[in-house]
């Protein structure tokens, strides 16, 4: 049993018992972590804000190897992100981070630059009028940090470089022309302009803030991050209900 001093950004949280919350927590020193808030339900000293999805929190506890959930002794809220909140799309996009970090990553498998990712997404999107290029370009470089990220340069079939009218493949996320496209488990609800393919080299190359995000059709990267999470869910065996919220509210908008 040790002492330890933790930032982490919670992932998901549910009540424990009567007065209790438990919260899965990404921890930039040790990665994802399970805590127990005790009493903080009914407390009126201390604010319940530190176990909701999204919040950085920063942990004092006393670390005990064979326990399921850390007892958090002391913590301090750091940043809540009120604009995201006050915006229903924008919490659908926070919790699809979340909820891809928290189902693709270990426990007790440190990560600094998932967290350092994760963080900088969500201070993107508080901030920023482009909320699904967040998101997108969020998960290129989740992809990028887990070893898997797609060849956005070509066609995976025939190498044609021009990407105007193609479609992503389920299995690897990898562009498929129009002329290629038969046969692969592609989004061909879809085709995607070559923009949207400049996009996403863009995203690879570029940092968020150096791109003309207002340049590109809205409408595309929408039907690109659906089709990425298909990947996601295919590559990691796992389901994604923030996918089905996300992009059911966008239908009815």
């Amino acid at each position: 049993m040790e002492i330890q001093k933790s930032t982490g950004i919670v992932l998901s949280s549910f009540p424990g018992g009567e007065a209790d919350r438990i919260a899965r927590i990404f921890t930039r020193e040790y990665g994802k972590r399970s805590f127990v808030f005790k009493g903080i339900r009914k407390s009126r000293k201390r604010s319940a804000l530190v176990s909701e999805p999204g919040t950085v929190v920063d942990l004092v506890y006393y670390y005990h190897e064979d326990r399921e959930y850390q007892v958090a002794g002391e913590f301090q809220v750091r940043n809540h992100f009120y604009s995201i909140r006050e915006d229903l799309s924008r919490i659908f996009h926070l919790y699809l981070m979340l909820e891809t970090v928290e189902k693709t990553t270990g426990f007790n498998d440190p990560g600094t630059k998932i967290f350092d990712l994760l963080n900088s997404g969500i201070e993107t999107l508080a901030s920023s009028p482009f909320p699904v290029n967040v998101t997108l370009f969020f998960l290129v470089h989740l992809f990028r940090l887990n070893g898997i990220l797609p060849d956005f340069s070509s066609c995976k079939v025939c190498g044609k470089r021009d990407l105007s009218g193609f479609t992503l493949d389920f299995n690897d996320c990898t562009p498929v022309c129009g002329a290629c496209s038969g046969g692969f488990r592609a989004h061909r609800s879809s085709l995607f302009s070559a923009g949207t393919g400049d996009f996403l080299q863009r995203a690879v190359t570029r940092k968020f803030r150096d791109i003309d995000h207002s340049v590109f059709s809205g409408e595309e990267l929408h039907h690109v991050l659906f089709s990425m999470c298909i990947f996601v869910e295919h590559y990691f065996h796992i389901m994604l209900k923030s996918k089905e919220l996300l992009f059911s509210n966008q239908r009815g908008m």
